[in-house]
């Protein structure tokens, strides 16, 4: 894959980019104002949810890098998951304006933070019960084996409150097949991806717990791909 180190010209975004510089270290303030008025960021993002309670992002403002469909990755700049959206942000330096990413373009991204795994987010097309068609969401990769183990980091409204609650989903993937999945053994073990007796032998050899636990999931599908 090709990489360009570009700090913050986004037209690269949309494929518009007539020239590359390698090893820029800096943010772009005027590269910032002149793709917002192009259309290639999308939009300047506005708090939609000003009085809510709770929280909306994945995480604080980090270092991290964009993949992009073309199979460019575009990296050192400053972004956030913004969890009620559905969105990437891009942070600008100086006044701290900051931009929403078009997810059309977009393949992955991934976040770093000191002390802590980086992580790594991938575009998917998933369909939840209360789509009518698919649609392309950002899930963080948990587990990247045979059997896929991703998280839909998703906040909703709480009804008749103020406040954002936590509606994080979990999704197996395992040969272009995706399945919902619930942080409980009985419905891990009932997946039509999971081969019961496998899993069973995982749970007791590796004294995994998995009932409301992301860990001990993720342990899981671990230990059960490793057995693959």
């Amino acid at each position: 894959m090709k990489q360009i180190i570009v700090f913050l010209v986004l037209s690269v975004i949309m494929g518009r980019l007539s020239a590359q510089k390698d090893n820029c270290n800096c943010q772009s303030n005027d590269a910032y104002a002149v793709s917002i008025q192009r259309g290639l960021i999308g939009r300047e993002y506005l708090n939609p949810l000003r009085g809510f309670k709770g929280e909306r992002f994945f995480g604080a403002w980090a270092k991290g890098e964009v993949k992009l469909n073309n199979g460019e990755t575009i990296i050192g700049i400053d972004l956030r998951y913004e969890r009620y959206l559905d969105e990437l942000l891009w942070l600008r330096d100086g006044d701290f304006k900051s931009g929403i990413l078009h997810k059309s373009e977009i393949a992955g991204f991934v976040l770093f933070k000191p002390g802590m795994n980086p992580a790594v987010f991938v575009k998917r097309r998933i369909k939840l019960s209360t789509d009518k068609d698919s649609i392309d969401r950002y899930l963080q990769e948990l587990e990247n084996g045979e059997i896929k183990l991703y998280a839909y980091r998703k906040v909703v409204q709480s009804p008749n409150e103020f406040k954002l609650s936590d509606d994080t989903k979990y999704i197996l993937f395992k040969e272009g097949m995706s399945e919902l999945l619930a942080l409980k053994r009985k419905n891990l073990l009932a997946l039509a991806a999971i081969d019961k007796n496998k899993m069973k032998d995982v749970f007791r050899s590796g004294k995994i717990r998995v009932n409301r636990s992301e860990p001990g999931m993720i342990r899981a599908i671990e230990a059960y791909n490793q057995k693959q």
